[in-house]
């Protein structure tokens, strides 16, 4: 696919601007399960819920309780150590020398987005950064998160790149007419997807 029509990058966050390996997604999920283990259920108005109604259920169980704490949730569980993530130059670089908007959409809430942007220190090449709660929290890939996107950045999807880690997503995203680009160190690309790179520093070469 041709790069040159495209006017806008959009990011993911976790797991896309930094590696994987770090493992940060899966202290989120441990601190995520850790919650229907402690009182934190009753702060966050989780009730009687178990992890494993979690696991088969998922959020839609959540937004049925009355008056969830969505915000306490979300900031318990990005509430993380995020020491491993290092400055990384040739990323800040790469952005900065392109004209293109650029955009953060992720699942995350803004004060861990906000953390891990400054830790890269790019925070101020981004003209806009979509966390969960813009998305009244509906998360990707869900229509609801998408729409409230496109809704609030105003963008034309048919005119932007989407960067993520997570395939389900780009499935999703690729409805919408995004240009739709894997970060993994997976080398087979799924059908969905316009790329396939390891990290985004070597995917942004393509809008040079």
């Amino acid at each position: 696919m041709n790069a040159k029509h495209i006017k806008t990058l959009v990011f993911d966050v976790d797991d896309t601007l930094y590696p994987k390996s770090l493992g940060l997604h899966n202290s989120g999920w441990e601190r995520l399960l850790s919650i229907f283990n402690t009182n934190k259920k009753e702060e966050f108005g989780i009730g009687h819920l178990s992890a494993d109604d979690y696991k088969t259920h998922g959020d839609d169980l959540l937004r049925k309780q009355n008056n969830f704490n969505w915000d306490g949730f979300m900031g318990y569980i990005c509430d993380q150590d995020i020491s491993s993530i290092e400055f990384n130059h040739n990323l800040k670089e790469s952005l900065k020398k392109l004209p293109h908007k650029k955009i953060i959409y992720t699942d995350a809430d803004y004060r861990h987005m906000h953390r891990v942007l400054e830790k890269l220190s790019i925070s101020d090449l981004f003209t806009h950064k979509f966390s969960c709660a813009d998305g009244n929290y509906h998360f990707k890939p869900y229509p609801e998160s998408f729409n409230a996107f496109f809704q609030k950045t105003k963008i034309n999807p048919h005119e932007s790149a989407f960067f993520e880690d997570t395939k389900k997503n780009l499935k999703a995203a690729k409805t919408y007419g995004m240009m739709t680009i894997l970060i993994s160190e997976e080398t087979e690309k799924p059908e969905y997807c316009d790329f396939v790179f390891r990290d985004v520093e070597s995917a942004l070469k393509i809008f040079e």
